[in-house]
């Protein structure tokens, strides 16, 4: 009996100290185990046209600055949730916007995400003309915007836009100039030839996603090896 309770006490040793969480972890994998994680809210807000409601996405930590406060929107191709808050090597960007104090929102357009699909959607394309245009996103993002800002109770926000997204935040802002404390525009959509937008008549140019642009397809080929245009 003695020999049995001297091995169960060693075994009972053993696993304790095989539990116990290596020391030789780095300082700062310690140190991201222990950071506050950023708190996660979803909502569906009402767009400016009945029955269609736009999703968003909030990450935060409690002492989030209320002076701080970041709206995304998206590019025509994917949701924001697939380029803003993919998680690569653990950690998106939006998480680590929200772990460096900032009160992260993104926003999908109507017809994108987890929005609500307008019911022209389910009918063949050439049965109507370009349903989410320049001015609609527009739109949708004064809706976006309208709503965090009236939950925070702050008077102004920072907005970021990608790819085409940067078309609707710079036209929004133009618009709203009171509600914008900072613009971010990452990779401008910008016509080949354009010249410069501040003096081109009549400002941005409200256009449908993915419309045809003969002088930007040319431009795709300039420098490209021969065998390789045809995938461009």
């Amino acid at each position: 009996m003695k020999t049995f309770r001297a091995v169960s006490a060693l075994a009972l040793l053993l696993a304790c100290a095989g539990s116990t969480p290596s020391r030789t972890a780095s300082p700062a994998a310690r140190a991201d185990l222990m950071m506050e994680r950023p708190r996660m809210e979803e909502h569906m807000v009402p767009s400016d046209t009945p029955g269609i409601q736009l999703y968003l996405r909030n990450k935060f930590l409690k002492t989030a600055s209320p002076d701080r406060i970041l709206l995304f929107v998206h590019g025509s191709t994917y949701p924001a949730e697939t380029s803003f808050d993919l998680p690569l090597g653990g950690m998106s960007f939006m998480d680590f916007l929200a772990r460096g104090g900032w009160d992260v929102w993104l926003v999908d357009l109507r017809g994108y995400g987890r929005s609500t699909r307008p019911p022209e959607m389910d009918q063949p394309p050439s049965a109507n003309p370009a349903l989410v245009t320049t001015d609609v996103a527009v739109r949708d993002v004064a809706s976006a915007v309208d709503f965090i800002l009236a939950q925070r109770k702050a008077p102004k926000l920072a907005l970021m836009g990608w790819s085409w997204g940067t078309t609707m935040m710079a036209a929004y802002t133009v618009r709203n100039p009171s509600k914008v404390s900072k613009l971010v525009l990452y990779a401008l959509v910008r016509a080949v030839g354009a010249g410069d937008l501040r003096h081109r008549p009549g400002g941005i140019e409200a256009r449908p996603a993915g419309a045809a642009r003969p002088e930007r397809h040319a431009a795709r080929h300039q420098g490209v090896l021969v065998e390789w245009q045809a995938v461009l």
